[in-house]
């Protein structure tokens, strides 16, 4: 159950963590930093300047990562701590590397849940232990800092942090104000899901990138996208990152996600490339407007999955994980009425949970492609907008309303059909929170 709704972002987590840290604190050796990452690393804050006219008067702004999207493998359910955290076991710790060993053992004998960022206890601890200190997360230069001493009043501040942690199951990136999010590091707080997507797995992918996308798309050709559910913005910066020449356009239900996204893009100084606007699914974007993709990570966990939450889930919006009874309600609002506003060579990517025969099964029309990551081939699928055209418009008269009238149900629609409600058939909304 949990692996179904944590399994969503791994990202090769070990071309990230500092390898000196983790062997000595007593993980494995991991492999050396690629080209790509050190190239990430280093442009992470700074994007291209492009022609882009913020829509700020359309933003009511507050802070939310994605719609729900992955928790993680490691999952420990385990409700009350086995340990307790007194100041006295401090007298014999001195370094960062003596608290991050500490806070592993105690977030190990807790049996804390992983999976909203970091995969294990150790790396957790180093995200504890780093942040409380305001040092570099995944930074080669965190090496040079692992045996310092620590001040009174770091002390003070580590060990209030890891007693929030164990003790009352705050997630880390609440606790520290910052989620390592693949090769970025972005702003988070209880206002937002803490950003995490196969999405970024697959968009980070230099070399596999290019394959995925149709030939007509390149990063010299894509002008505009679209990140729905953007929450923290997370995604929506990622890809103004990887398409220099494109416009971005954010979009979210949340006026508190909003607020950090409006948060990270400035923080990213990407304000002019990037654009927030608050809308329930496509609601508020402009009839006309094209994007070349269109990218979401939206709420899809089912209420029987949400029922066995654990307690750091809990922590985040409901709305931003909630995705009906079955977890496919937003999932299928996208693939409904992403078409219309699709260009000519664009692609719709979604992130749907562990989904994938209920997906097929529903839509047993649409031709899916299912995006392979680092935990399978269930998770992230693609749609071409070729396969996505809404027939031609039937001649007018009583014969083509009752033909309408009498279509194929939603759940059996091929992408000959466009699910866009009409004014006299308004959808009914429930707010949700986009991660």
């Amino acid at each position: 159950l949990h692996q179904h709704i944590a399994s969503s972002w791994i990202l090769r987590r070990e071309r990230m963590l500092p390898t000196r840290i983790l062997s000595q604190v007593g993980s494995r050796r991991l492999g050396k930093t690629s080209a790509r990452s050190s190239r990430s690393c280093q442009r992470q804050r700074t994007f291209q300047a492009s022609s882009v006219v913020p829509k700020s008067s359309s933003i009511t702004l507050t802070p939310s990562q994605p719609c729900l999207s992955g928790f993680k493998r490691q999952l420990s359910t385990s409700s009350t701590p086995t340990t307790s955290i007194s100041d006295e076991s401090t007298k014999y710790l001195r370094t960062i590397r003596d608290y991050i060993r500490f806070a592993t053992s105690h977030l190990r004998s807790a049996k804390v849940a992983f999976g909203q960022g970091s995969t294990s206890a150790t790396e957790d601890a180093m995200w504890l232990v780093l942040g409380s200190l305001n040092l570099p997360l995944h930074s080669a230069d965190t090496d040079l800092f692992l045996d310092a001493n620590l001040t009174p009043e770091e002390i003070a501040t580590v060990m209030k942090n890891l007693r929030r942690r164990v003790e009352q199951r705050i997630p880390t990136g609440y606790i520290t104000n910052r989620a390592v999010f693949g090769n970025y590091e972005f702003y988070v707080d209880e206002r937002a899901i803490i950003p995490r997507s196969l999405i970024a797995e697959i968009l980070t992918h230099e070399e596999e990138l290019p394959a995925i996308l149709p030939e007509e798309l390149t990063p010299a050709t894509i002008k505009r996208c679209l990140d729905v559910c953007t929450g923290s913005a997370a995604l929506a910066l990622i890809l103004a990152d990887i398409f220099p020449r494109a416009k971005i356009d954010g979009i979210d239900i949340s006026e508190d996600a909003l607020e950090v996204a409006k948060k990270n893009v400035k923080e990213f100084d990407a304000a002019d490339r990037v654009t927030l606007i608050h809308s329930d699914m496509f609601g508020s974007i402009e009839q006309g407007t094209k994007y070349d993709i269109i990218v979401s990570n939206p709420p899809y966990v089912t209420q029987k999955s949400m029922d066995g939450l654990p307690d750091e889930f809990r922590k985040e919006p409901t709305l931003a994980l909630y995705g009906g009874d079955d977890g496919l309600k937003f999932v299928e609002t996208l693939i409904k009425q992403a078409p219309q506003y699709l260009s000519e060579n664009g692609v719709l990517i979604v992130e749907g949970g562990k989904q994938r025969q209920q997906l097929e099964k529903r839509f047993p029309n649409v031709p899916f492609r299912w995006l392979p990551t680092s935990v399978g081939d269930e998770d992230v699928f693609m749609i071409h907008k070729a396969d996505l055209k809404p027939p031609k418009a039937a001649a007018a008269g009583p014969s083509s309303v009752s033909s309408s009238k009498q279509s194929t149900p939603p759940g059996n629609m091929s992408f000959h059909q466009h699910a866009v409600p009409t004014k006299s058939q308004k959808p009914k909304t429930k707010k949700h929170d986009n991660r």
